[in-house]
């Protein structure tokens, strides 16, 4: 644990077998040698031998794992130290993420229930509707960590060796509320995936929220198929066009609530932009986000950069170690962004290449060590970097770049001033 403590959350393959009630362990030889290939057969020949010979006792204790979780036994913890349940409530207007959440639970073999009639406990009230997963399950483990807040372990570990925090609701944008109380609603067990339960509500034109990844897909989609779409002061968009049969079929097959509004007159026209991205190999989760999103994305390289590329793009994002020490390679990148080009710095190797050698900014950089990473508060300017994130809001920071002696430039995002961990 001095070292750096790892194996602890369920993005470790074996940790997230242990949540299933079966064997898991890390294996990593110390050797890239013949001597590390000798010692990796020898752990997993051995293994597999163990459980060979050990299979009806091994199974006998994956059956008391589902057995406790059925029956709601804490052989290791107080009376009240779980909760019985979490209450998944749907917003109709805001549904993408509630349902994409329902949907993960199910493809992990969990139960998941909804109630047919208002839930009403501890004060609150929760629609007809609305998701129950109970912890009264065989896997009740792996239901409660993929829906459970987190605990603050800093006092246990003084280092971290790679991912330590996790937090799907709050990260993806959806409610998981814990209920200490016995559920006293009648439910009834959602046994498929989840449909899409779009809705669109007359005849137009709409708007849309800017609150959900799957938002900025549609719009996308719709911009592809030549529909105008115009984003508001607020950063909603706002789909000119009337009820058709096309409009019809996109929203049927999303989780998105458009409704007739009048067009603002203080808006702004939506294009999709041209995205370079650095072919380095930080950027793979950039990428994948992006085209998940619906954006064309062209690989490019420095070399792209000092061949003036760059013309090509509306948008660079760096999220790596991708740099040119020449004076002409800043000399270009200057050159975009004065020509109105948008230069996206990601992460403590971009951005410190940002500021420090294309001297993008005068702040002052400041960086954690290597693993660190957390859950944090933030507080967040209304901008449009910013749309789809309420002023206090959450983010998640690993390997963590921050700034100081900020003076120009319009700061979107900040720690919060008091226990932003």
């Amino acid at each position: 644990m001095e070292d750096g403590w790892d194996d602890y959350p369920p993005i470790f393959t074996p940790m997230y077998a242990n949540h299933h009630g079966v064997y898991g362990h890390t294996l990593e030889t110390p050797d890239n040698s013949l001597d590390g290939v000798r010692w990796m057969v020898d752990a997993v020949m051995g293994s597999l031998k163990f459980s060979s010979e050990n299979k009806l006792e091994m199974t006998k204790d994956q059956l008391e794992i589902f057995k406790r979780g059925v029956e709601f036994e804490h052989v290791d913890h107080p009376d009240g130290y779980f909760p019985n349940a979490y209450v998944l409530p749907v917003d109709e207007q805001n549904a993408s993420a509630t349902i994409k959440g329902v949907n993960e639970l199910l493809r992990h073999g969990l139960i998941v229930e909804k109630t047919t009639e208002t839930l009403e406990t501890n004060g609150q009230s929760y629609e007809e509707g609305s998701y129950v997963v109970r912890l009264n399950q065989a896997k009740r483990s792996l239901a409660n960590v993929l829906l459970w807040d987190g605990e603050d372990i800093s006092d246990q570990a003084s280092a971290m060796y790679d991912v330590s925090a996790w937090n799907i609701p709050e990260l993806w944008g959806f409610e998981a509320t814990p209920l200490y109380e016995e559920v006293d609603a009648t439910l009834e067990p959602v046994t498929e995936l989840v449909e899409s339960i779009g809705q669109l509500i007359g005849d137009g034109p709409y708007v849309l929220q800017n609150n959900a990844v799957e938002s900025v897909q549609f719009v996308n989609e719709l911009i592809n198929e030549g529909v105008e779409v115009i984003r508001s002061e607020e950063g909603h968009f706002h789909i000119n066009v009337t009820r058709n049969e096309q409009l019809e079929s996109f929203v049927a097959d999303s989780n998105l609530y458009l409704e007739t509004t009048d067009i603002p007159r203080d808006g702004s026209m939506v294009h999709s932009p041209k995205v370079a991205i650095f072919n380095d190999r930080s950027n793979h989760g950039t990428r994948a986000a992006l085209i998940k999103m619906g954006y064309q994305v062209t690989e490019i390289s420095t070399n792209d950069v000092l061949n003036h590329k760059l013309e090509d793009f509306d948008l660079v994002i760096a999220n790596g170690g991708q740099f040119d020490e020449s004076e002409e390679y800043k000399k270009r990148v200057h050159e975009f962004i004065d020509a109105g080009g948008h230069y996206f710095a990601i992460g403590q190797s971009a951005s410190s290449v940002a500021v420090n050698q294309l001297e993008l900014s005068d702040a002052t950089t400041h960086t954690g060590p290597r693993n660190s990473n957390g859950v944090v508060h933030v507080e967040y300017t209304p901008s449009s970097v910013t749309h789809g994130y309420d002023e206090e809001d959450l983010g998640f920071v690993y390997n963590p770049i921050w700034f100081s002696d900020v003076t120009d430039e319009e700061v979107v995002a900040r720690f919060a001033d008091e226990d932003f961990f």
